[in-house]
């Protein structure tokens, strides 16, 4: 794309070309232009000009700060709340940093207007990031060619290209030698490095996806990672102080108090075929020791195929049986074997207990699909890299964790809590005194606190086709 190169040549113009006068202005709006083109390449026409631009008059200068923060606002990011105080005026830190740079009063006053676009502190390091991959855009990549997996101690004439590549995108500290053949102990290490930015196993074998990752474009990468970058900025600038947020396609959710990340969990979320969806709701209850009733669907897709093949399949992980007028059923083995053959005409309530597909805690928020936070008996598939197993619901690994947080401070009722734990086939709903929000979202790459640029399988198909503007 050359429309790509274009920009971050223009945005490594520097200040001693442009002369001292409104530089620093020129720089900040190139930044945030080419962010904002990458991201969505409708505006190139309107912020085109941003980039080509060196007029350092303040009657120019005015005119493009209004221009950016007018695309800004047009898809729905506001400036960084914590950047400017009530009367308009810069935090401590940030203005004390535009005064060692700029000394003229006018042009301190853009640049500090400038920088409050920018939504949020990581605006910082993801244009670091911009910058290098649209860098990289401009340097050979030609496709790596394997005939099957690559393991470590293997030899093959690609190596030399994939110990470079992972030197190009951070994941190698040195730069290979040109006669490297042999997937040496080095290269393997920063394959599992390149894995572990991308969910993969870290395993160093080099398969499809592993492929997939290093072949991709840097400039798609770049325009994957603008864009997620504004979605991101949008969805967090409506979050609390004090939330759960769970990232489908990441597989994570984090815990943050008071502004603060207390704890990040890996979950299973749901299958491509049912979808995770999107939810913003408040955490009501924590039920301990849930019962499970089954829905219709899932009954006719993932419990009856196993009742058919094994009549003692409902008795055995703790199934009630229930008639349509609301009386327990009680048959034998064999003759729900052969109800689950035709229509079935009951409904399935699994009791609390080890095999309860809810586990020991449940949390309920209010929503339209019916879904929830939850525990499982399954905490094997927690290892797997690829989480996308579930029904829809989200099962948390440190469910016991994030549960016994809420049972701290936010219960109605904690003194049943111990006694209940104690219980493990009693059901009782715990009401929260403070409701707690939870965001379901989904974000397929960032730039996380080391400033490593982290990308995810978009496992929905969403991301790929994703407008900001038409998402707003």
């Amino acid at each position: 794309m050359a429309r790509v190169y274009w920009i971050f040549l223009l945005s490594l113009v520097t200040s001693a070309a442009l002369g001292t006068q409104g530089s620093y202005s020129r720089q900040l709006m190139r930044d945030q232009a080419s962010l904002l083109i990458l991201a969505e390449p409708s505006l190139e026409i309107e912020l085109s000009p941003l980039l080509r631009n060196f007029d350092t008059d303040s009657k120019s200068l005015e005119r493009d700060y209004l221009k950016l923060k007018n695309a800004w606002h047009q898809l729905g990011v506001h400036s960084s709340p914590g950047d400017m105080d009530q009367s308009g005026k810069m935090g401590a830190n940030r203005s004390e940093t535009v005064e060692s740079a700029h000394h003229q009063n006018a042009t301190q006053d853009l640049n500090s207007r400038l920088i409050a676009l920018e939504p949020n502190d990581r605006f910082l390091n993801t244009m670091n990031r911009l910058r290098h991959l649209l860098w990289l855009a401009e340097q050979p990549w030609q496709p790596i060619v394997l005939n099957g997996l690559l393991r470590p101690g293997d030899s093959h004439t690609e190596v030399v290209a994939i110990a470079k590549r992972l030197w190009l995108l951070g994941d190698m500290e040195t730069e290979p030698g040109y006669a490297l053949s042999r997937y040496d102990d080095e290269v393997a290490q920063g394959v599992k490095a390149f894995q572990h930015r991308h969910g993969l196993k870290q395993d160093a074998v080099i398969g499809p996806k592993t492929l997939y990752w290093l072949n991709l474009a840097p400039d798609t990468r770049a325009a994957r990672l603008a864009r997620d970058y504004l979605l991101q900025s949008r969805e967090r600038q409506t979050l609390p102080s004090t939330y759960v947020l769970v990232n489908i396609p990441a597989f994570d959710l984090e815990l943050v108090d008071d502004g603060e990340a207390l704890m990040h969990s890996r979950v299973i979320v749901g299958k491509p075929s049912r979808k995770t969806p999107f939810i913003q709701s408040e955490i009501s209850a924590v039920v301990v020791n849930p019962s499970w009733r089954v829905p219709r669907r899932l009954m006719r897709l993932d419990v009856l195929p196993k009742v058919r093949k094994d009549g003692s399949y409902l008795s055995r992980k703790g199934f009630i049986v229930w008639s349509r007028e609301g009386e327990e059923v009680k048959e034998t083995d064999d003759f729900f074997q052969s109800a689950a053959a035709g229509k079935f005409p009951y409904l399935l309530e699994q009791r609390p207990g080890p095999d309860n597909a809810l586990g020991r805690f449940k949390l309920h928020f209010a929503n339209e699909d019916n879904v929830y936070l939850h525990d499982t008996p399954d905490k094997h598939l927690f290892d797997e890299p690829m989480r996308a197993l579930s029904s829809g619901c989200v099962r948390v690994e440190k469910i016991n964790e994030l549960s016994a947080w809420l049972a701290n401070g936010r219960l109605a009722d904690p003194r049943r809590w111990q006694q209940t734990l104690q219980t493990p086939q009693t059901t009782r709903w715990f009401t929260l005194k403070e409701r707690l929000p939870v965001h379901f979202v989904y974000w397929t790459s960032w730039v996380d606190a080391e400033g490593k640029a982290q990308f995810r399988e978009d496992i929905y198909g969403i991301a790929q086709n994703n407008q900001i503007l038409a998402a707003k």
